[in-house]
C-alpha cells in the first residue's frame, strides 16, 4: 500500500490472447506499426504447421527452431528497421511469453486460511485473478491424506469458474507419487473433472501447460523408482496435446543433460522449464541455455521459502524485500510463481512486475541455499546439475552423475544411529521452538529403550562455568536458555585460560545481545560437556545433531583456522538446518580488547558456510562421525522443509512404510488443524495397523502443543490491531466488543480442528500459523473490559522496561488461548469448567506473570475477582509478577511519586484497595465459584497478599522514577547529585533526600 506501490498490481485492461491482437502484440513487444500485418501471418503459419489456432504467446515457442525461416517469410515487405525489431522480439520471446508474476498454490489454502482465520472467507485464487494475476500453478495431489485437503483442485476450479481465462495461463502437474502405477490420461481426466472448468474455455484446452514435476518417477513414501520410463511418460503427455486436452508441455527441475536428451527424442518439445531460482540459488547457466533454445524459464520457490527476506541486499526504500527478490528474477527474464498467505502478500507480489527500479545484483556467495536439496536430499542428485538420462532397452531412464566417495559410506552401526535420530526428528513439530524440542527429545529418550546409543543433553550454567570452569556435575537442559559454543581453541583435556575466557565472553555477549539474564543461560561446550567415560562420550557425540537443534543460540568463536575445520563446518551445518540464530565472537588475537561480537545475517551465514568434506581434521577417526552428522542434517532438513512430504530418511523399525506415512499425515493434520484430514489420517492409521497407543501419543503431543501455546505480541500489535478495528468499526474497541464480533458474528475457529478435544471448533490461537503461535513465555493477567489501546500500551511499556524483543514474546491471554467456541458459542461449559484447576499448572509451566493495570487511582483490575485470584495464586506459587500501566496513567503516577511522601501515600491508598468480597466477574457462576475458593484461603489473607504485591510494585516504580530523575539531571556532576540527595529540597527537581527517606519508611 502507498509507497510500496501495492495498488499498481498487473491489471491488464484486456486479456492477452489473439482475440485481442493489440494486447498480444504488446506483450511480445511487436511494434505497433507492423503487428496488424505480422500477427495474422504468424497465426496462419501456426495453424498450418500445428493444426490448431494460435491463442497464447507461449505457443509460439513450439516453432522456435523454425522461427528464422518464418521471420524471413513474413517480413519480406517490411523495412530493414522493422525486420530488425521483429527479429529482436522473437529472440526475446522466451522472456516475454509468460505473465511475469503468477500465484503458486501449493498449500495456499491451508497456510492462508490460518493466517486469515478471522476473515469471512479466504479465496486467494479469486482475489489474485480480480487484481490482475494471470498465471496459476497447481499440481494434482495424491488421493486422500493431507496434501489432497490442502491442495484442493475443486476449490481452485470453483474460484476460477465464470471468469474469462482466455488470457490466463493455467499450469498443472500430475500426481508424482502415483505416476508410475496409474495411467496418466485417466489421472489427467480425473483432475479435469475436479477442476470443472470445461465451459469456461469455450471448447479450448483448459490446461495451458502440463509439466513433468520431476525428471524421475516415484513410488510410495517418496522413494526413487529406477525402472521409471521417462520417454513413455512423455509420450503419454504428448497424446494429451494431440487430443486437444493440453496446449503445451513443460518440465520441472531438469538438468541441462536431461533437457537435451528429452528434446532429442520427443515429438512435441517442452516450452517451459520450471526450476528453483532465487538470489541464494542461482542457475544463470540454465537460464541462458533455456532462453537460447526457445524455452521460457519459470522460477519456483523464488523467495527461498522466506530466506531471502532477511538479506540486507533487499532492503530498498520503495520496495519490500519480497518485491526486490521477485524483481531480481524478472530482470533476468524469468517469470515467478510465489505463494502467499494473505491478500496483502498477493498484492505486493503482483506489484513487483510494475516497478521500474533496477535491483543491484548481490555478490556471489560462497554457498547456496537450495530448498529443493533441503527437502529432497536423497533425490536431489537425480535432478539439478547431477541428474542424467540414460538409454537402456529402448527406453530412457533417470540416473545420476554424482559419485559418493567411499569415505562417506557409513558403518552399519552408524546407519542405525541415524535411523534412531531420524525417528526422533520425525516426531517433532515443525512449529516447535527450542524449548519444546528439548522437552520432547528428553521425554522420548527417557521412555524408549532402543535409543540406547543416544544421550540426553547436559549443560553447565554460565555463572558456574565463569567462576569454576569445570563443574562438579552437569545439569539437565530443560528450562533456561541454552547456548551452543563452537570453537577450535582447545581439546577436551587441554582447555587453557584463553579458551575459558573466550567462551565466557562469547556467552556473556550473547546474553547481552538477547537481553537474557546471565543466570538464565546454560552452556554446551565440548571441553566440559564431553568429559565423561568413553561410552558416555560416544553417546554424547552421536547425539550432537539433536543437541544443536535443541539450543536457543549458536556462537562460533572465530580464531585462525576455525572455518577450515571440518568439525566446525559440520556443527554449523547442523545449526543451519533449523535456522538457529547464529553469532560470532571474533577472537583473532590474544588481546581481548580487540575481540568483537556480532549476530550473523543470512548473507553472512552463506559466506561462512562450506561443506565439511573440503575441510581438515586433526584425527581421521572423526570422519565417520562427521559423515553421520551430515546424514542427520539431511534428515532434519527434510523434516523442516516439508514435514509430511519429506523423504523417509529414517523411520522407526517397528513400523512399515505405510504406517509411517499414515502417522506423518496424522501429525500434519493435527498441526494444520484440518478436521477432514485428521479424520482421514486417523482412519488410515487404524486401517494399516498403527497401535492405538501410538495414535494416542501423537494426539497428546498436539494437545500439549496447543494447550501450552501463546500468541505473538508482534501479531497483537500489528495484524490483530487492524483486524479488531475493521471487525468492530471502532478505533479503540474493548475486548468485550471484539468477543461478540469475532466469536459470535464471524465465528472464528469454525470448521477447524481443536487439538485439545479433537472436535470441530477451535480457539483463536489455533487458527494462527506457527509463526504467531508458539510456547507461551508469559502469562497475562488482565480484564476483558479493557480497550485495545490499554492492552497494547501496557504490553509496549512492559516490553521496553524488560528489554525483551517483540518477536521473542508469546503470551497466554485467555481471550485468544481459551477455546471460546466451547465457552461462548456451544451450549456447553466443557471449555471453562476446569479453568481454575488448570490455572495453577499453567502458571507454573509458564513461570512469569505480566499484570496489566488500566489505572492507578481507581483500577478496574483490583475490582475483578479473576484477577485477584490470579494474583493470589501467583504469590502462593512464588511466581514472578510484573505490573505495568498504559503510557498516560504511568506518567501521572510518576508525577505523584515526584511529590514525595504525600504523593507516595496517595498512590498507595488509591491503588492498593483490594476487597475480594466485593469483586465481580462477568458470569455469576464464575464469581460464586472463585469466591468460595478464596473464602477457603481466607478473604483477609488474600486481600493482604495482593495488596502487599501491589505496594511492592509501586515501590519499584518509585525507585525507577528516582533513578530516572538522577539520570535526567544534566546540570550537576555525580558528586553534587549526591550532595543534593543529602540536602532535602535544595533542588526542586531532585527532592531526593526526603523522597528516598519516605520511600524507605513506607516500604
Amino acid at each position: 500500500v502507498g509507497p510500496k506501490q501495492t495498488a499498481r498490481a498487473q491489471r491488464p485492461t484486456s486479456e492477452c490472447c489473439m482475440d485481442n491482437p493489440a494486447v498480444f502484440a504488446a506483450q511480445l513487444g511487436i511494434p505497433k506499426k507492423v503487428w496488424p500485418r505480422v500477427l495474422p501471418a504468424l497465426a496462419n503459419i501456426y495453424r498450418q504447421r500445428m493444426g490448431r489456432t494460435l491463442d497464447k504467446p507461449f505457443e509460439l515457442l513450439l516453432l522456435h527452431h523454425q522461427m528464422p525461416n518464418i521471420l524471413d517469410e513474413i517480413s519480406k515487405d517490411l523495412s530493414t528497421e522493422a525486420r530488425r525489431e521483429l527479429k529482436l522480439c522473437m529472440q526475446l520471446l522466451p522472456q516475454r511469453c509468460l505473465p511475469p508474476v503468477g500465484l503458486g498454490t501449493f498449500n495456499v489454502f491451508a497456510d492462508g486460511s490460518r493466517a486469515n482465520a478471522s476473515s469471512s472467507r479466504w479465496a486467494p485464487i479469486a482475489f489474485a485473478y480480480d487484481h490482475g494475476c494471470r498465471m496459476f500453478d497447481f499440481f494434482d495431489p495424491p488421493d486422500g491424506g493431507v496434501l489432497a485437503v490442502e491442495n484442493d483442485i475443486s476449490r481452485i476450479g470453483s474460484e476460477l469458474r465464470g471468469k474469462d481465462l482466455s488470457g490466463t495461463v493455467l499450469i498443472s502437474k500430475p500426481d508424482f507419487l502415483s505416476l508410475s502405477r496409474k495411467g496418466l490420461r485417466a489421472q489427467f481426466l480425473d483432475m479435469l473433472t475436479k477442476l470443472s472448468l470445461q465451459g469456461t474455455q469455450r471448447g479450448k484446452p483448459v490446461i495451458d501447460l502440463y509439466m513433468m514435476h520431476f525428471p524421475y518417477l516415484l513410488i510410495e513414501n517418496m522413494e526413487f523408482a529406477p525402472e521409471g520410463e521417462i520417454d513413455t511418460v512423455w509420450k503419454e503427455m504428448e497424446k494429451l496435446v494431440d487430443a486437444g486436452l493440453v496446449r503445451c508441455l513443460g518440465v520441472c527441475n531438469f538438468s541441462q543433460q536431461q533437457l537435451d536428451k528429452l528434446i532429442s527424442i520427443c515429438r512435441i518439445r517442452p516450452v517451459v522449464h520450471q526450476f528453483e531460482h532465487h538470489p541464494f540459488c542461482r542457475n544463470r547457466e540454465m537460464v541462458e541455455y533455456c532462453q537460447s533454445i526457445g524455452i521460457a524459464c519459470l522460477a519456483s520457490i523464488p523467495l527461498a521459502k522466506g530466506s531471502v527476506l532477511s538479506s540486507k541486499y533487499f532492503r530498498q526504500k520503495h520496495m519490500t524485500p519480497a518485491q526486490c527478490a521477485l524483481r531480481w528474477n524478472l530482470q533476468q527474464g524469468v517469470s515467478v510463481i510465489p505463494g502467499a498467505t494473505s491478500e496483502s502478500h498477493i498484492l505486493d507480489n503482483l506489484a513487483s512486475a510494475s516497478f521500474s527500479h533496477a535491483i543491484p545484483d548481490m555478490p556471489v556467495l560462497a554457498s547456496t541455499v537450495s530448498k529443493m536439496q533441503e527437502t529432497f536430499p536423497n533425490l536431489y542428485k537425480y535432478m539439478a546439475c547431477d541428474g542424467i538420462f540414460v538409454q537402456s532397452n529402448g527406453h530412457m531412464y533417470c540416473s545420476t552423475a554424482a559419485t559418493e566417495g567411499p569415505s562417506e559410506a557409513l558403518p552399519k552401526e552408524k546407519e542405525q544411529i541415524v535411523r534412531q535420530i531420524g525417528d526422533i526428528v520425525s516426531r517433532l513439530q515443525i512449529a516447535d521452538g527450542p524449548q519444546e524440542r528439548r522437552v520432547k527429545i528428553c521425554r522420548m529418550l527417557r521412555t524408549k529403550e532402543h535409543w540406547r546409543d543416544i544421550s540426553e543433553m547436559l549443560v553447565i550454567p554460565l555463572p558456574e562455568f565463569a567462576a569454576f570452569g569445570r563443574p562438579q556435575q552437569l545439569h539437565n537442559c530443560i528450562g533456561a536458555r541454552i547456548l551452543y559454543v563452537s570453537h577450535h581453541l582447545a581439546t577436551r583435556r587441554h582447555a587453557d585460560d584463553h579458551a575459558h575466557r573466550a567462551v565466557v565472553m562469547a556467552a556473556r555477549r550473547w546474553a547481552e545481545h538477547c537481553a537474557v539474564p546471565e543466570d538464565e543461560v546454560m552452556l554446551w561446550v565440548d571441553f566440559v560437556c564431553l568429559e565423561h567415560d568413553d561410552d558416555e562420550r560416544e553417546r554424547t557425540t552421536n547425539s550432537l545433531g539433536l543437541h544443536i537443534i535443541s539450543c536457543d543460540g549458536f556462537v562460533s568463536i572465530d580464531t585462525p583456522g576455525y572455518w577450515d575445520q571440518a568439525w566446525a563446518r559440520m556443527e554449523v551445518s547442523l545449526a543451519d538446518t533449523i535456522d538457529i540464530p547464529r553469532c560470532v565472537l571474533r577472537a583473532t588475537s590474544d588481546a581481548e580488547a580487540t575481540w568483537s561480537f556480532e549476530a550473523l545475517e543470512v548473507d553472512d551465514l552463506l559466506r561462512t558456510r562450506a561443506h565439511p568434506s573440503t575441510g581438515t581434521v586433526e584425527d581421521v577417526a572423526k570422519w565417520p562421525i562427521i559423515h553421520m552428522q551430515l546424514a542427520v542434517a539431511r534428515a532434519i532438513q527434510g523434516r523442516v522443509a516439508y514435514g509430511d512430504m519429506a523423504e523417509p530418511s529414517a523411520v522407526l523399525e517397528d513400523f512399515n512404510p505405510s504406517q509411517v506415512q499414515s502417522l506423518r499425515h496424522l501429525r500434519k493434520a493435527l498441526a494444520e488443524r484440518s478436521h477432514g484430514a485428521f479424520v482421514a489420517a486417523r482412519s488410515a492409521c487404524s486401517d494399516c495397523g498403527v497401535p492405538p497407543e501410538i495414535i494416542c501419543e501423537v494426539e497428546q503431543e498436539a494437545l500439549a502443543e496447543s494447550d501450552g501455546a501463546g500468541i505473538s505480541i508482534d501479531y497483537i500489535f500489528s495484524t490483530f490491531a487492524t483486524l479488531a478495528q475493521e471487525a468492530t468499526g471502532k478505533l479503540d474497541p474493548t475486548f468485550k466488543d471484539l468477543s461478540d464480533e469475532l466469536f459470535l458474528t464471524k465465528r472464528v475457529g469454525e470448521g477447524l480442528l481443536c487439538p485439545r478435544d479433537l472436535k470441530v471448533g477451535c480457539s483463536f490461537l489455533d487458527t494462527l500459523t506457527s509463526r504467531n503461535r508458539r510456547k507461551a513465555t508469559h502469562f497475562v493477567s488482565w480484564v476483558w473490559g479493557y480497550t485495545l489501546h490499554t492492552v497494547t500500551s501496557c504490553l509496549q511499556r512492559w516490553l521496553e522496561s524488560s528489554g525483551l524483543a517483540v518477536g521473542e514474546v508469546f503470551v497466554y491471554m485467555c481471550f485468544f488461548c481459551n477455546n471460546q467456541w466451547r465457552i461462548l458459542i456451544e451450549p456447553s461449559t466443557s471449555g471453562c469448567c476446569d479453568l481454575e484447576v488448570r490455572f495453577a499448572k499453567r502458571l507454573t509451566d509458564i513461570g512469569t506473570m505480566v499484570a496489566l493495570m488500566d489505572e492507578w487511582h481507581d483500577p478496574v483490575y483490583t475490582k475483578r475477582i479473576w484477577t485477584i485470584f490470579e494474583q493470589y495464586t501467583a504469590i502462593k506459587l512464588n511466581i514472578n509478577v510484573h505490573f505495568t500501566l498504559p503510557e498516560c496513567p504511568a506518567r501521572t503516577l510518576h508525577k505523584h511519586l515526584d511529590q514525595g511522601k504525600d504523593g507516595f501515600g496517595k498512590v498507595i491508598a488509591a491503588i492498593a484497595k483490594v476487597d475480594a468480597e466485593s469483586a465481580k466477574a462477568t458470569f455469576q457462576a464464575d464469581e460464586d465459584k472463585v469466591k468460595r475458593m478464596i473464602r477457603e484461603f481466607g478473604v483477609e489473607a488474600v486481600n493482604d497478599a495482593v495488596q502487599h504485591s501491589i505496594v511492592e510494585w509501586v515501590g519499584k516504580e518509585f525507585k525507577a522514577n528516582f533513578h530516572d530523575l538522577l539520570r535526567r539531571s544534566s546540570v550537576v556532576s555525580r558528586g553534587s547529585i549526591l550532595d543534593d540527595a543529602m540536602t532535602p529540597r535544595r533542588n526542586s527537581e531532585l527532592d531526593s533526600g526526603t523522597i528516598l527517606g519516605d520511600a524507605i519508611m513506607h516500604l
